[in-house]
């Protein structure tokens, strides 16, 4: 599985108009699945963040030309200051994530690794953690820790 990260940026006032504009834009994509939608009040403030899953890099590639080539990408032009896309591939030995309900409070984390770490990352991801490696930029990968916190979150595989 494939996975695109979106982050829409822009003022605190307009998440709820910017997420709303997104999920209309989402909706006429030929393909991917909306796995998950949130908005940050910690940390880096002011982004919507839209993660979505495709079967294969084609639609995943299809659906990245579709938002460079739009004049108005997400429908937030006018609201967001920015829009950045980060594409992952799922590792092959998990399970691809799903969309689920689970507390209200997630993290998101971006591990980049040193020169020739996947190796290694690889084995210690396959001793039970879920994520995703990153595409096309430094190597590094990414997981979400939902309804933190616990004393063992479970996590879903970006």
């Amino acid at each position: 599985m494939f996975y695109e990260l979106a982050t829409l940026s822009g003022p605190l006032l307009k998440l709820r108009e910017m997420d709303a504009a997104a999920q209309d834009w989402m909706a006429d994509a030929a393909a991917g699945t909306v796995l998950g939608r949130w908005r940050t009040d910690i940390g880096q403030l002011g982004q919507v963040l839209l993660l979505r899953q495709f079967d294969s890099l084609k639609y995943l590639s299809e659906e990245r030309r579709r938002a460079l080539l739009d004049r108005d990408p997400f429908r937030v032009r006018g609201l967001a200051t920015s829009v950045a896309q980060e594409s992952y591939e799922g590792f092959p030995f998990l399970a691809p994530a799903a969309p689920r309900q689970a507390g209200g409070i997630y993290e998101f984390r971006t591990y980049f690794l040193t020169v020739g770490g996947i190796p290694a990352t690889l084995d210690w991801l396959g001793s039970g953690h879920r994520a995703g490696q990153g595409l096309y930029r430094p190597p590094r990968h990414q997981h979400v820790r939902i309804g933190w916190p616990r004393s063992d979150p479970p996590h879903l595989g970006v």
